[in-house]
């Protein structure tokens, strides 16, 4: 092998290794649970999953590809964490870029927080919820406050409506 075929090798596998580059559609959220949560959910060895479900009001293009909601479904991402306070970040990844043609407009995201059901068949937290225009989720994380079920806490539905 030759100095200049090394050389090729070793710049291709070290592109390789490179990241992807982040999705257009990826944020930020902030996870903020209640101690009597985090206590719960540890003792029981209990985790917390995020779902992501990316989707668009139909094109013309995309009217064959419209589900029962009315919409375009797009992509989903989940992503399961421990029960601590903490950044999570929605990658966008799942999105399928030629699925993007189909939609009429921005894309939107709606998120749903849940237990694990590691320890129940029943989702045991309560959480705010995502559910609008991906773009007004870029600037900022957006904080996601949690509460078992049993706390009967306030959620909030996330972009606020204007």
């Amino acid at each position: 092998m030759t100095a200049r075929t090394l050389a090729a090798a070793l710049l291709s596998a070290s592109l390789l290794d490179l990241p992807a580059a982040a999705s257009p559609l990826g944020f930020d959220l902030t996870l903020k649970l209640s101690d009597k949560l985090k206590t719960e959910l540890a003792a029981k060895n209990e985790t917390i999953i995020l779902r992501a479900s990316f989707y668009g009001d139909p094109g013309e293009a995309g009217a064959a590809e419209v589900d029962e909601m009315g919409v375009v479904q797009l992509g989903e991402e989940e992503i399961e964490v421990q029960p601590v306070d903490g950044a999570v970040a929605i990658t966008g990844a799942t999105v399928d870029p030629a699925k993007l043609a189909l939609i009429a407009g921005k894309p939107s995201v709606n998120v749903n927080v849940f237990s694990g059901r590691k320890s129940s068949q029943d989702n045991l937290i309560s959480c705010d919820f995502i559910d609008g225009p991906v773009d007004e989720l870029l600037a900022a994380p957006t904080e996601i406050a949690c509460g078992l079920i049993s706390e009967d806490p306030v959620t909030v539905m996330k972009p606020a409506k204007g």
